[in-house]
């Protein structure tokens, strides 16, 4: 299955969140592929599972988000961990260039919602 990488610029921690929900699948489905890396699809199964999750509990509560934005922080230097200098400029690597960075900013976003001030 070969799919094609679309950039966009979300502008919200729910929108970079979708994006990488998107991105994770897309990876589950490559590392699925007859000569796949040593990661498991389960292993980015079960991470695409945790972003859902996150996503759910950030529309479903008012508690800080702080838990959600290290995990998200984790997540995005996993992704990074997955590049080996023999895929730079392929398709693996783009999605997961596109993913730790729609990770990172679902986190940077969550950051600067947080510190909003809430109105009464």
């Amino acid at each position: 299955m070969t799919s094609e990488v679309v950039v966009t610029n979300p502008v919200t921690a729910s929108q970079a969140l979708e994006r990488a929900k998107g991105l994770l699948s897309d990876l589950v489905h490559q590392y699925q592929a007859p000569g796949a890396k040593a990661i498991g699809s389960t292993q980015l199964r079960n991470m695409l599972i945790h972003v859902e999750n996150i996503e759910a509990r950030l529309t479903s509560t008012d508690q800080h988000p702080a838990n959600a934005i290290k995990r998200l922080r984790d997540f995005s230097k996993t992704i990074e961990r997955l590049q080996t200098p023999a895929d730079v400029g392929g398709p693996l690597s783009k999605i997961c260039h596109e993913l730790a960075t729609s990770l990172r900013l679902a986190a940077d976003l969550l950051v600067a919602d947080s510190a909003q001030p809430v109105a009464a």
